[in-house]
């Protein structure tokens, strides 16, 4: 059985738009993202001439952690408004 579990497209203006099936898991969202991460990194040491290595990858995965964390909160405030 195929299952799309997530659609992610540019359009013409160069805007983001993702949509995640009301059907989805959360489990099965989780397994996406990582696995989208862990591409991320590759493609990052990659594109900046890093050499591939445990080291190099864990820091470059710390730091887009952290940068993911704020985008989160960011995203949060635009949609539910910073009530703090």
């Amino acid at each position: 059985m195929n299952k799309q579990i997530i659609n992610a497209h540019v359009d013409n203006d160069k805007r983001l738009h993702i949509k995640i099936p009301d059907d989805v898991k959360y489990d099965e969202l989780e397994m996406v993202l990582s696995n989208v991460m862990y591409h991320l990194v590759n493609i990052y040491l990659k594109a900046n001439d890093m050499a591939d290595s445990e080291a190099n990858f864990n820091k470059v995965a710390q730091q887009y952690s952290g940068a993911i964390y704020v985008d989160m909160g960011n995203m949060y405030g635009l949609k539910h408004g910073n009530k703090e």
